[in-house]
């Protein structure tokens, strides 16, 4: 199932065809020099390390490696530029590099003050301590007084500060240029403990000579959504880098490995065919060639190959997949809009069209959908196009009901036959007045906090933050519309949870 729609690249086409000479000037000079230039960290092992002779590798390497393949057809066409925090954002603005990866962290502030865009969130993190394991300190709410080693310019810095104050911990930060000098401070005895990402400190753990010494403690202080960055003004280029984040992991999702995808070419199945391109159309949509995805597959793998060779349970950082998992095994990854995938609206028609006793107006409208010329093709453009205008809204009163505690209000979104899934418990819910009831039977209140909606075509993801019991659950809710109701909603959720009893009289087990 589709996460978010990929309405029609025919009309990214157009509208990339309309773009003016700036916006497509990034591909066009990247073609040209024969070579990505990409921001990446001066060290970070797992994510963008050196070794002795200057060459990279790293799980952000692999999205730098990705999008040359996927614009040059050679993953190697690559130039690194080795970025500090105070200067990356800068150097992109500047032109210095084409894009930036290197552990940056999707905020509003970022993207609305630096014209910059972040297509796409490609490692879920949150900021941690490390403490020695001699100091006996157990939580992050026993720092009272404490001084943290910390990286200046970070969110790191922000963070600190907010959690100190909201507990009244009077954290004395301690701050660095580097990462390299806020640790060495750290392990030279200087701070009582250093903070940055989850990911770093695992990543730094295992680079000392003794990391046994070392403890991180349990507490996650932020949402860190890290994402690649390129410069907004650049809307192909945009488009580039992030559907080729989406290829990877569209690929992991139908199964196609570096290994692979030649074999994979010969499939019948046509979502298959259309991401490698042998379906042709893609990645001429995008001023790539059709082989765009194939060759950043092939040549760096697709996004749990390159999570498993980089970080992952096997390597040094030992990281589980977790949120980063996709979103079928109780993780948040999964390809918005997946190009790979058929447009869920036309499916949802041709079905329609199969009902018996279907108005002779909509069996028109339908054959009309169907119709070649372009005349046809712009009217029913036009007709999705409203009707997603009226998905959306019905979405924001719904999530905005849901967060206000109004049963009546939240529901209205639903089909009387509407069927709610939760492939995690195995629960089964038929019906609206019985949604209705499961979710009104449910002894404390909920809080949500959307984070984004992509969709289109009747087919709809929300992701959100469900707090319940003051405990937030990174939350995925996919909504399947009909005649512009809810016909299916499944819901995924970041931590695992048992099937619930109060709800127990409305719920069907799951085969």
């Amino acid at each position: 199932m589709l996460k978010a729609i990929f309405p029609a690249l025919t009309a990214l086409a157009l509208v990339a065809g309309a773009a003016s000479s700036a916006e497509a000037g990034t591909i066009e000079t990247i073609k040209s020099r024969g070579q990505l230039v990409c921001g990446v960290n001066t060290g970070n092992p797992g994510f963008a390390q050196p070794d002795s002779k200057g060459v990279y590798t790293g799980f952000e390497i692999d999205q730098c490696r990705a999008v040359a393949a996927a614009i040059t057809g050679k993953a190697d066409n690559v130039k690194y530029v080795p970025l500090t925090s105070q200067n990356r954002f800068t150097a992109l603005q500047s032109g210095e590099v084409d894009m930036l990866a290197r552990s940056a962290t999707w905020s509003l502030t970022r993207e609305s003050t630096l014209n910059l865009a972040f297509p796409v969130v490609t490692f879920y993190d949150g900021q941690a301590f490390m403490v020695t394991k001699k100091s006996g300190v157990k939580s992050a709410k026993a720092l009272k007084g404490s001084t943290v080693c910390a990286l200046t310019g970070s969110t790191s810095e922000l963070n600190l500060a907010d959690f100190s104050r909201a507990n009244k911990l009077d954290i004395k930060p301690v701050s660095y240029d580097s990462l390299d000098g806020a640790l060495d401070s750290f392990l030279g005895g200087r701070c009582d403990a250093y903070t940055t990402d989850m990911s770093g400190l695992a990543a730094t753990r295992a680079a000392i000579a003794n990391p046994d010494d070392y403890v991180i403690l349990p507490e996650v202080i932020s949402k860190e959504p890290i994402s690649v960055a390129v410069r907004e003004d650049d809307a192909a280029f945009l488009h580039a880098v992030r559907w080729t984040m989406y290829a990877m992991i569209e690929a992991e999702e139908l199964g196609i490995t570096a290994a692979t995808v030649d074999q994979h070419m010969k499939d019948e199945n046509p979502e298959t065919k259309r991401l490698l391109g042998v379906t042709p159309g893609l990645g001429t949509s995008m001023g790539l060639s059709d082989s765009w995805a194939a060759d950043a597959i092939r040549q760096v793998g697709n996004y749990g190959e390159s999570y498993e060779r980089n970080i992952g349970t096997k390597t040094p950082l030992k990281l589980e997949r977790g949120l980063n998992d996709l979103w079928t095994k109780g993780g948040l990854i999964y390809a918005n809009a997946s190009a790979a995938r058929a447009s869920p609206g036309r499916r949802l028609l041709r079905n329609r069209y199969r009902v018996p006793g279907l108005s002779p107006v909509l069996k028109a409208c339908c054959r009309q959908a169907q119709g070649t010329t372009a005349q046809h093709r712009r009217r029913w453009s036009r007709r999705f196009d409203m009707e997603d205008r009226e998905i959306r809204a019905a979405l924001d009163h719904h999530w905005a009901a849901s967060d206000a505690n109004d049963l009546e209000g939240e529901h209205q979104i639903y089909r009387e036959d509407a069927v709610l899934e939760y492939p995690q418990s195995g629960e089964r819910v038929r019906g609206r007045r019985k949604i209705q009831s499961s979710r009104a039977a449910q002894p404390n209140r909920k809080r949500f906090t959307v984070r984004r909606i992509v969709g289109a075509d009747g087919l709809w993801v929300t992701e959100y933050v469900l707090t319940y019991d003051g405990r937030p659950s990174y939350t995925v809710s996919i909504m399947e519309f009909l005649d512009g109701k809810v016909a299916r909603e499944t819901q995924y959720f970041g931590d695992p949870f048992e099937p619930g009893p109060s709800r127990a009289q409305w719920v069907e087990r799951m085969p």
